[in-house]
C-alpha cells in the first residue's frame, strides 16, 4: 500500500468514526431528554467497541483469507451499513419504551464502533513496508486518524448540523464510507473477481440506502421523542435543526407545543386565562416590583413570556439572550409572537445566558427572568447553581429580583434562598431578592391592569370577561409568603453548586421520568 493511500483512508476513517459518535449523541440525547450520562454511557460503548475491534486486529491479520485492500474495504462498508441502519432501527425500539430503546442504543454505539476499531491497525500493518522507519510511519499514520477525528466534529457539527437535517447528515457520512469502501479496493492491488464482487456489494448497499431511506428515516426524530405515544397520524408540525440542537413543534400534544431536545419546552400562548404554559407567571412581574424598567430574559423558546413582558409600559428596555437561533426561525412562524423580533425596545442575544452575563459585567437589571428546562437535565446546573445565582445577583439594579423556574426541584428554592435573603413562589418558580416583596393587592391589580396586547388591555376595566377578570383577581390575591429563611433552615436538601451538580445526578434524578412525558399539570413541566 502506498503511503499517501494509507494516510488518506486514516483520516477518513477518523472522520467516519467521530462524525458517527456525533450523530449517535445527537440520537440517544434526543431520546432520553438530554439525561446527563448520555454522554459518558455513549462515549464508554463507543470505545468498548473500538477497543474489541482493536484485539480483534492480529487474528484478521494471520487469518489472510482475503487480500488486504477487501479486508479495509470490507470494515468501511461494514461501517457504512452499522452506521446507517442502527439509527433508525434505535428510533423504532424506542417506541417499546425508553429502557428498550437506551440499551439497544448503547450496544449499536459499541457495534459502530467496532469497524473502526479494526481499520486502524490494520492500515498500520498493511500501510508501514517492511524496512521503513517504523516509528515515523505511524506517527504520520496516527497523525492523519487524528486529524479525521477532529475534522469530525468541526465540520459535522458546526457546518452540515447548521445546513442539514439530521437524516441529511446521515446519508452523508454513509456515503463518505460508501466511497471510501470503493477507492480503497480500487486504488489497492487485489484480484480482479473480488474488485467485482465487492463493487457490486457497494452499490448494492448504495441502492438499498438510496431506495429505503425515506421509510427508514421518516419519523425518526417522533418515534424517539413520544417512544409508545408516537403515532404517524400526528407527527411534529415543524422542525428546526441548528448545532445547538433540535426545535419542534406539534405532535401528539398539539399544534402550539414546543419542544427542545426532545423534551417540553412550552406553548404558544400570552392568554393568562388560557395559561397552558404557566404564563401567569410572566403576568406576575411587574407585579412583584413596582418599576421594572430594564429586564433580562434567559431563554426564549416559544417567546410567550417576552412577548407578554415587552408590552407592559413600565419596560423600558428588554434584553433576551437565546443559546438556540432555532427558537427564533420559531416563533417567526407563528404570528402573533412574531412582533416580539421587530420591537425596537426588545434586543435578542444569541449566546449562552451565564456566559452572556460574564461577558457584560456592566448590565444591570431590575429584574432577570429564567423560564429554564427540567432540572435533572444535562448542563442545567448552569443556570440553578449557587455561583450563576451569585452572578445574577451582581447584575441586578437595588431592589431587583431574579425568577427561576424550579420545576418541582425544592433544591432550586433552597440554593436560591442562600444567595438572597427573601424568596417568595409564584406557582412552580421561586422569586430572589433582597428586598422584601411587600406591594399591595391594590398595586399589583393596578401594575396587571397595564398590561397591553396589541394596543388593546389584556385586564380592560370595568371587566368584560368573568374569566379573564378571574384570572386577574387570583394573581392579586396570590399568597406570597417570604420562604427565605425557612428554606435557609433546611439541612435535608443540598445547596446546587457547579461542582455537585445535584440536580442532575442526585435529587433531579426522581423526576425524570414524569416531566419527560406530556400530561402532567403545567406545574410539573416548563
Amino acid at each position: 500500500m502506498k503511503p499517501i493511500v494509507a494516510l488518506l483512508l486514516s483520516l477518513v476513517a477518523g472522520y467516519i468514526a467521530l462524525s458517527q459518535e456525533i450523530l449517535w449523541y445527537r440520537i440517544i440525547s434526543y431520546g432520553t431528554g438530554g439525561a446527563p450520562s448520555a454522554f459518558a454511557y455513549l462515549l464508554a460503548c463507543f470505545l468498548t467497541g473500538l477497543a474489541i475491534g482493536s484485539l480483534c486486529a492480529e487474528r484478521v491479520i494471520k487469518s489472510q483469507r482475503l487480500p488486504a485492500p477487501v479486508v479495509l474495504g470490507s470494515l468501511f462498508l461494514a461501517s457504512a451499513i452499522l452506521g446507517y441502519f442502527t439509527l433508525p432501527a434505535t428510533a423504532r425500539m424506542f417506541q417499546l419504551g425508553e429502557a428498550t430503546g437506551t440499551a439497544y442504543a448503547y450496544f449499536s454505539v459499541a457495534l459502530v464502533g467496532f469497524p473502526g476499531g479494526l481499520l486502524f491497525p490494520l492500515l498500520c500493518h498493511f500501510g508501514i513496508r517492511a524496512g521503513n522507519e517504523v516509528g515515523v510511519s505511524l506517527s504520520r499514520l496516527y497523525l492523519f486518524n487524528v486529524l479525521g477525528c477532529i475534522l469530525g466534529p468541526l465540520f459535522t457539527t458546526f457546518v452540515l448540523m447548521d445546513l442539514y437535517p439530521l437524516p441529511t447528515i446521515v446519508l452523508m457520512v454513509t456515503a463518505v464510507a460508501l466511497v471510501a469502501a470503493a477507492v480503497t479496493v480500487f486504488t489497492l492491488p487485489a484480484p480482479g473477481r473480488s474488485r467485482a464482487g465487492f463493487l457490486a456489494a457497494v452499490v448494492g448497499t448504495a441502492a438499498v440506502v438510496a431506495v429505503s431511506h425515506h421509510d427508514q428515516y421518516q419519523f425518526l426524530l417522533e418515534r424517539l421523542h413520544f417512544k409508545e405515544e408516537f403515532t404517524a397520524a400526528k407527527p411534529y408540525r415543524f422542525l428546526v435543526e441548528t448545532r445547538s440542537g433540535i426545535v419542534a413543534v406539534g405532535g401528539p400534544n398539539g399544534d402550539d407545543t414546543i419542544f427542545g431536545g426532545g423534551v417540553y419546552d412550552g406553548a404558544f400562548n400570552l392568554d393568562p386565562v388560557r395559561n397552558i404554559n404557566g404564563i401567569q407567571r410572566a403576568y406576575m412581574v411587574p407585579a412583584l416590583h413596582p418599576a421594572p424598567k430594564r429586564v433580562l430574559v434567559i431563554g426564549l423558546a416559544s417567546g410567550s413570556w417576552a412577548q407578554v413582558l415587552a408590552e407592559h409600559p413600565a419596560i423600558e428596555r428588554l434584553e433576551a439572550v437565546e443559546i438556540n437561533p432555532g427558537y427564533l426561525e420559531t416563533i417567526r412562524r407563528f404570528p402573533e409572537h412574531a412582533p416580539l423580533l421587530d420591537i425596537p425596545r426588545v434586543k435578542i442575544h444569541i449566546d449562552d445566558g451565564r456566559r452572556w452575563l460574564v461577558r457584560n459585567p456592566d448590565e444591570r437589571f431590575d429584574f432577570i427572568v429564567m423560564n429554564t428546562t427540567f432540572n435533572w437535565r444535562s448542563h442545567s446546573t448552569n443556570l440553578l447553581s449557587e455561583e450563576f445565582f451569585r452572578l445574577c445577583q451582581k447584575h441586578l439594579l437595588p431592589g431587583g429580583s431574579v425568577l427561576v423556574n424550579t420545576t418541582g426541584s425544592p433544591e432550586v428554592k433552597v440554593t436560591l434562598a442562600h444567595v438572597f435573603r427573601h424568596v417568595v413562589m409564584v406557582h412552580n418558580s421561586a422569586v430572589g431578592s433582597d428586598t422584601p416583596f411587600t406591594r399591595s393587592e391594590e398595586e399589583k391589580e393596578q401594575a396587571l391592569r397595564a398590561f397591553t396586547h396589541r394596543g388593546k388591555p389584556v385586564f380592560p376595566f370595568p371587566p368584560e370577561d368573568p374569566k379573564r377578570e378571574a384570572s386577574l383577581q387570583a394573581m392579586v390575591r396570590m399568597p406570597l409568603p417570604d420562604e427565605g429563611e425557612a428554606s435557609r433552615a433546611r439541612t435535608d436538601l443540598p445547596v446546587i453548586t457547579d461542582d455537585n451538580m445535584a440536580t442532575e445526578y442526585k435529587a433531579g434524578l426522581r423526576f425524570h421520568d414524569s416531566a419527560r412525558s406530556w400530561g402532567s399539570l403545567w406545574g410539573r413541566v416548563k
